[in-house]
């Protein structure tokens, strides 16, 4: 088990990650809502198209990743921080 301050960077290189995941999830999100992702023939796929599919993405990917980015960033040491 790794304790100490090895403990801390996985705490914070956790918390970037998802907090990369969750912002990006977020950035498709828009992108596919407006259309400015341009999925050519494929958004025909979706099956009730873009809007919800955005919307799935959003909580499907983004809302767990905020939570997650949350959570480790929620318990990361103040000294940790302070570097």
């Amino acid at each position: 088990m790794p304790t100490g301050s090895l403990r801390g960077h996985r705490r914070v290189a956790v918390g970037v990650f998802a907090a990369v995941v969750a912002v990006s999830a977020y950035a498709g999100t828009v992108g596919l809502v407006t259309g400015g992702v341009a999925i050519g023939a494929r958004a025909d796929q979706l099956p009730l198209g873009p809007l919800p599919g955005g919307v799935t993405l959003a909580v499907a990917v983004g809302a767990p990743a905020t939570w997650l980015a949350w959570l480790a960033w929620r318990v990361i040491p103040a000294r940790m921080l302070r570097r």
